[in-house]
């Protein structure tokens, strides 16, 4: 029998504390019309959409965003594709170093 797994992908990041944290992402889809939202614990991580129809999205934080304890913090990816479906696309942990 088939199964359907939408479950997002894992990606685990690690920084040098006090280090700005800059991740270019490529979906390979044409994001026009997508929502995307990202967040650390309870920081959010700024989403640019660095060329939209080819799916070119960065992620960024702030080096004073990435001061936090030694213990990895838990992050996301969503997105709200245009017919208003929300799917959360890639999560895992920060640690800084």
């Amino acid at each position: 029998m088939p199964t359907i797994e939408l479950v997002p992908g894992t990606l685990n990041i690690s920084v040098s504390r006090g280090n700005s944290l800059s991740i270019d992402l490529d979906f390979s889809l044409d994001l026009t019309d997508y929502v995307l939202t990202s967040r650390m614990a309870d920081k959010d991580i700024t989403v640019t959409m660095t060329d939209t129809t080819a799916g070119h999205v960065n992620l960024y934080l702030s080096s004073t965003d990435v001061s936090f304890g030694s213990l990895p913090q838990p992050w996301y990816l969503k997105w709200t594709d245009p017919g208003n479906a929300i799917r959360t696309v890639l999560a895992g942990k920060v640690k800084t170093i």
